[in-house]
């Protein structure tokens, strides 16, 4: 899943990932998740082991935080198979990740 959310700010985002536990409380199917901020907004890439998983927590989890802080916009997102994955440094990025926030 690719996704490109131009309205949301850095603050937004913990805010959705502090309320949604995500990184604490796995939902059920994710299996990567990363994100980025350019001038204009947010870009996510994850991958879930299928669009159903990532679905259900965007409704149940995402959009009533989203709906409770009035955030504004709507996300571009598009979903792909993924045809191969190799992360070789994820403990190290994971690691300098986590040190920085």
């Amino acid at each position: 899943m690719q996704m490109y959310w131009e309205t949301i700010t850095p603050d937004q985002y913990e805010k959705m990932s502090n309320e949604s536990n995500f990184d604490t409380d796995t939902p059920r199917g994710a299996i990567f998740h990363t994100s980025a901020f350019d001038k204009k907004g947010m870009h996510i890439v994850d991958i879930w082991e299928n669009e159903s998983d990532f679905n259900n927590f965007i409704e149940k989890k995402i959009m009533p935080i989203v709906k409770k802080y009035n955030m504004k916009g709507q996300p571009s997102v598009e979903i792909f198979n993924v045809h191969a994955s190799f992360v070789p440094g994820y403990s190290k990025i994971s690691k300098k990740v986590r040190q920085s926030t």
